[in-house]
């Protein structure tokens, strides 16, 4: 019985080192990051070389009157939908380069509309976008021709029904019959997603990429819906605010 027991814990010692001389012997694959003019790249663990399935975190940190204007070479490895600047790669079974971008600013503006127009808004949500092609096309018929270039005006936009939020950027125009402003598809969104306009992370999301894909030196964010909160019992004053519905 006792030499049985000896031959078990033998067996098992075996086990045991078969293992761990496999898994110390996994294959590394290496990380490599390029286009780091106008910045750098922090990586997390460092060492440039990793097993299959590791995950990676690359935090992009911009030189100084240098905007990050995105990644490359990451859409089927990074966990996220690769808007920020700090995204993490699951490594796959070979090696891995990844390209970053950088650049400066331009002088212009870039305007970020969030139009949160699943509510009673709804009908009004393509009439301002509308308007706002009309303005900017009276702007270059008036003489300021570098508002086309030096200006860029996103707005996401969601109205009542399912799976019709979208991003536009928006195009100088004078017929008031159509939008005719260019559907923009970003990150993990689609022209026929269905996104939470009240949740905080949708905002956070769509002013990340606006700072990112379009770099100005000045920015303004607009937050179009319904302002409100809860009132006392005497409708005399709001106990909180809030604003964007949906």
């Amino acid at each position: 019985m006792t030499r049985r027991k000896m031959m078990l814990s033998a067996a098992g010692l075996f086990t045991i080192i078969a293992v761990f001389f496999l898994n110390s012997c996994a294959p590394r694959y290496e990380l490599t990051v390029t286009g780091l003019s106008g910045g750098s790249v922090s990586i997390e663990p460092s060492g440039g070389a990793y097993k299959e399935g590791e995950v990676v975190t690359l935090t992009a940190i911009p030189d100084s009157g240098h905007s990050f204007t995105g990644w490359g070479n990451i859409s089927n490895f990074s966990a996220d939908n690769e808007i920020g600047r700090e995204v993490e790669i699951i490594m796959p079974a070979e090696n891995l380069d990844i390209s970053v971008n950088f650049s400066i600013p331009s002088d212009g503006w870039t305007f970020m509309v969030y139009m949160a127009g699943d509510n009673s808004l709804s009908n009004q949500v393509y009439y301002d976008l509308d308007e706002i092609e009309q303005g900017l096309y009276d702007a270059v018929q008036a003489g300021n021709s570098f508002l086309a270039e030096d200006v860029q005006v996103l707005v996401l936009t969601d109205r009542s029904g399912s799976d019709d939020t979208k991003l536009f950027r928006v195009l100088p125009d004078s017929d008031n019959t159509e939008i005719v402003s260019s559907v923009i598809e970003y990150g993990n969104y689609s022209s026929s997603s269905e996104l939470n306009m009240a949740d905080p992370d949708t905002l956070q999301d769509f002013v990340s990429y606006g700072f990112a894909k379009y770099p100005s030196q000045y920015n303004a964010l607009v937050l179009w819906n319904h302002g409100g909160g809860v009132k006392s019992l005497d409708n005399s004053e709001l106990i909180s605010k809030e604003i964007c519905e949906d």
